[in-house]
């Protein structure tokens, strides 16, 4: 990952294990509003290399994706309260290294108070962020503020439910 310029090895998920390359018709991505997993039929293998990712967008263009990021992210965290049928790979501590991460953010990660605060003080001491100098400060704030919002945005939709459900009642 490529921001401002500069490399993030410490303040960015570095090495992102992330699906991104698979022949058509062997995989499904699951159905989620956003962090969606592709779902394969067979196995997968991993580059030898790294796939850079250099954005070369404003600030301005980023932070207009956060926003629309923490409202999906609010959305989905509301949503794993309700039963639905979409097609939703289970999130299990036994799983792939998917499947952990996803078990960790659902079972522990949202229901952490003060997320936005925790994930800072990690990724500036535990993952050695300020290493990364300002691009790194720069993104990790910007990251800790989407979980802000997704926070702020969740009570928000919360609330709203719940005077929505008053209103009904009277």
């Amino acid at each position: 990952m490529i921001f401002m310029g500069h490399w993030l090895r410490h303040t960015y998920w570095y090495p992102d294990f992330n699906l991104r390359l698979f022949r058509l018709g062997s995989g499904r991505f699951e159905d989620r509003l956003v962090h969606e997993r592709v779902v394969l039929d067979g196995t997968a293998g991993y580059l030898r290399n790294d796939l850079i990712h250099e954005d070369h967008r404003p600030i301005s263009d980023y932070v207009l994706r956060l926003n629309r990021y923490s409202t999906l992210e609010a959305q989905e965290m509301l949503g794993m309260r309700e039963a639905n049928a979409r097609l939703r790979v289970a999130s299990s501590f036994r799983g792939d290294w998917a499947a952990r991460r996803r078990a960790l953010k659902e079972r522990v990660w949202y229901r952490m108070p003060f997320r936005a605060v925790v994930r800072f003080i990690w990724t500036m001491t535990v993952r050695l962020g300020f290493l990364d100098g300002r691009p790194g400060f720069i993104f990790t704030v910007l990251a800790c503020w989407n979980e802000w919002l997704a926070t702020a945005k969740l009570y928000e939709m919360r609330v709203s439910a719940s005077e929505a459900g008053h209103t009904e009642s009277k």
